[in-house]
This record gives structure tokens, C-alpha cells and sequence, in this order.
């Protein structure tokens, strides 16, 4: 049986989402992933299968085949293992709702458990952006997705805990979003990058960088920097 749900990834700092396509046949034992995935991916099988086993939930004997689509662009991480194994419980017939709003990001443990992934914002905002609307992610990064607007997240602790809702026997939170949560240890400074006159690629290497956790080498002594009191803004002049 063939089940059709959606994913989400990164392309360097963008999201954009992913059709995970999951046929499952009573055939020889085969469980093969395709679409270009990376190493992480690949080793998902594993992880996919014995949490299956330790949440109590029966994975089928049979032959897989997982297509990630657009299967021209590489993929990569492990936001993935939730979705594909929904797809399984869905292409065995254990699960049967509809998948055409709904987005599931996540990674698997060996205990059943979801653990959180980096880049929850991005992706979100491409599932909402490509008109998911029910968001499925790891309790712990519940709290960044909803600040997407026009999506209803639904965190996510266990394996289990998603199977039983999906069957329509449990019902699953929402999480809502808490401006608190992201404002409240913001430090008021009065120097901005607003302040800086010109230097754009400069200032746009430092946010990418800020952005990726990547390292970046400044050159030049702080006497290079002049004040212009006159317009009330800083000027850097490069090395």
C-alpha cells in the first residue's frame, strides 16, 4: 500500500518540504530509502524499526520503499525518522486518517522517545508556507514552531503517544505561542546594526554567521571606527 505524507528539511539556512512516499508490499524482508539522502538518513532504518519495537507497536516483516521527493535535491539530518515511520504504520493499514495538512518532524531514539532537531523555525514556516497546517514536532521544539502564525502545533514526547492519537484514541495538546518565552531575557542596548552606516555584506556576513553558529574573523583595530556625532549613527571603515 502506498501512503503519501510530508516532511521538512533545510537547504543551507531556507526550509522547504519534503513528500515522504512509503510503499509497503507483502513481499521478501526489504527496507530501502531513496531520494538522495546522506548517511544520517540512511542509518534511520535502524532507529525507525527498534523504536517501532520499543514502543509496544509491531513493524511489519514485509518490503519498504521510502522515496524522498523531490528526490533531485540532497537530503540530509534526521527530521525524517517520524515521518517515515508513520508512513510504515500508515502503509500497513495500522494507521488510516487523512495526511494531506499535516507535517511531522522528528527524531527517533532506540526508546521510542522524539527528540528535538535544529532548524524547527525554518521548516515550519515552509510547511506553513506550502499549506500544512498541523504541525507534528518534538516537545522541546514546540514552543519555536508556534510562532509560526496559522498552524496548530501538536508536540510530540513518544512514538506511542503519536500512534494513539493518530488511531483516534488520544488527544494530542497544542502548544500556543508564549511571547514570554522569547522576550524575556532580550537585553534593551541602544546600538543596533541599524546604527551602522553601509558596510551591508559585511554586516550580512556576521548574520549568517550568528545564524549558523559559524566562526568569522574580524580584521582591523578598534581605532578604525569613527563616531559621527552629527547624524547620530556609527560608520566602520574596513581594513
Amino acid at each position: 500500500m502506498l501512503t503519501v505524507l510530508h516532511s521538512a528539511s533545510l537547504f543551507g539556512a531556507d526550509g522547504f518540504v519534503v513528500t515522504i512516499e512509503c510503499s509497503v508490499a507483502d513481499k521478501l524482508p526489504l527496507f530501502e530509502i531513496v531520494g538522495l539522502p546522506d548517511n544520517a538518513i540512511k542509518e534511520s532504518k535502524e532507529r525507525i524499526r527498534v523504536a517501532a519495537e520499543s514502543s509496544g507497536l509491531f513493524f511489519p516483516d514485509c518490503e519498504i520503499v521510502i522515496n524522498l521527493a523531490p528526490a533531485d535535491i540532497k537530503k540530509a539530518g534526521s527530521a525524517f525518522d517520524l515521518a517515515m515511520l508513520i508512513g510504515i504504520f500508515a502503509g500497513a493499514g495500522h494507521i488510516k486518517c487523512d495526511f494531506s495538512k499535516k507535517c511531522f518532524i522528528g527524531e527517533l531514539s532506540l526508546s521510542g522517545e522524539v527528540r528535538p532537531v535544529r532548524g524547527m523555525l525554518c521548516m515550519c514556516a515552509a510547511a506553513a508556507k506550502a499549506g500544512l497546517t498541523e504541525l507534528y514536532v518534538p516537545a522541546e521544539n514546540a514552543a519555536e514552531a508556534s510562532v509560526i502564525d496559522g498552524v496548530t502545533v501538536h508536540p510530540v514526547k513518544t512514538v506511542r503517544e503519536l500512534y494513539e492519537a493518530l488511531c483516534g484514541r488520544l488527544e494530542l495538546e497544542t502548544t500556543v505561542f508564549d511571547k514570554s518565552i522569547f522576550f524575556s531575557s532580550v537585553s534593551h542596548t541602544t546600538l543596533d546594526f541599524s546604527d551602522v552606516r553601509g558596510q551591508e555584506r559585511a554586516k550580512r556576513a556576521i548574520e549568517i554567521a550568528a545564524a549558523g553558529s559559524h566562526n568569522i574573523l574580524m580584521l582591523g583595530s578598534p581605532e578604525q571606527e569613527k563616531v559621527c556625532s552629527q547624524s547620530g549613527y556609527r560608520q566602520f571603515f574596513p581594513q
